[in-house]
């Protein structure tokens, strides 16, 4: 059971840094704002886009989007999961 538990923990711990559905669904909301007008007129899936942020983006890039407050902020964050 142990052995187990120890084999599985690297598996937990990465899957710990994933962030939180609220918290991707704020990011979005913001870069939305952010972006405002800069996208085009194609329609857009906020819950795919979701769905996306939880699977491939960590919690501190996350963080960095929801906290941004301007494009050059936005940008900031992706040169920082970038590296």
């Amino acid at each position: 059971m142990v052995r187990r538990a120890l084999l599985l923990l690297p598996l937990i711990l990465v899957a710990c840094d994933h962030p939180t559905a609220a918290d991707c669904r704020k990011a979005v909301e913001n870069i939305d704002r952010l972006t405002a007008g800069m996208e085009n007129d194609r329609e857009r899936n906020p819950e795919a886009a979701v769905r996306a942020c939880r699977a491939r983006s960590s919690t501190a890039f996350v963080r960095c989007v929801i906290d941004a407050k301007t494009n050059e902020d936005l940008q900031a964050c992706e040169s920082k999961q970038k590296r």
